[in-house]
């Protein structure tokens, strides 16, 4: 719901989480294998892809969601590489940089960057359709 508060108004924000954080957010379990049926343009997951348990299933379904592009935030295993931490926080996937990529490369998303974030956090927009300025 935070990512409401940078978007222009006449932009169509659909909150999907797996608890209702309001009236309007579409409720689903990843792990479950519940994934909303609507299309967007541009999806955007953060704080989410570390609790996935088969990414590879994910990814895919963002790809089959999304208009354009994945904007979507990872902590890469380069900057919490202690996996007992990691499972401490309830984590459920350990990828390094090159891995996480080629998962969303393999459904055909193309990487337009990769840029460091908050904490550990990369920043990672994927584009539909390869693009020059990569």
């Amino acid at each position: 719901m935070k990512l409401r508060e940078y978007l222009a108004p006449e932009i169509k924000y659909i909150p999907v989480d797996y608890v209702k954080r309001s009236e309007e957010t579409l409720v689903c379990d990843f792990n479950k294998h519940q994934f909303p049926t609507k299309m967007a343009d541009t999806v955007f997951c953060s704080g989410v892809l570390e609790y996935i348990e088969n990414m590879s299933e994910f990814v895919l379904k963002l790809y089959e969601n999304a208009n354009k592009e994945a904007i979507v935030s990872y902590c890469a295993l380069e900057y919490k590489w202690d996996i007992n931490e990691r499972m401490s926080l309830a984590w459920k996937n350990y990828y390094t940089i090159e891995q996480f990529v080629s998962i969303f490369e393999a459904v055909g998303f193309h990487l337009v960057f990769c840029q460091k974030s908050v904490g550990c956090n990369l920043l990672f927009k994927f584009s539909k359709k390869a693009s020059s300025f990569i």
